[in-house]
């Protein structure tokens, strides 16, 4: 009778484990999936960044050109 169940209990703690092991296995997936996403949101970032810094030092050479250009013409 008591070998009957530890056999059953068995059987129960091996379908738990069971479930356990597929649950970290849907969970590994999730955290790759997690981990592909924040690596295109750094290199999204990092373009931006770039381009801001372009941006910027366009805009100041504009700007530079364009106050160049109103004071030559204030100074006639």
């Amino acid at each position: 009778m008591e070998h009957e169940q530890v056999k059953a209990a068995v059987a129960v703690h091996s379908a738990e484990i069971d479930h356990l092991k597929k649950d970290m296995d849907h969970l590994m997936v999730k955290v790759d999936k997690i981990d592909k996403s924040v690596d295109e949101i750094k290199e999204t970032l990092a373009e931006f960044k770039g381009g801001k810094r372009v941006a910027m030092w366009a805009f100041g050479v504009i700007g530079a050109i364009g106050a160049s250009i109103v004071h030559w013409l204030l100074g006639k």
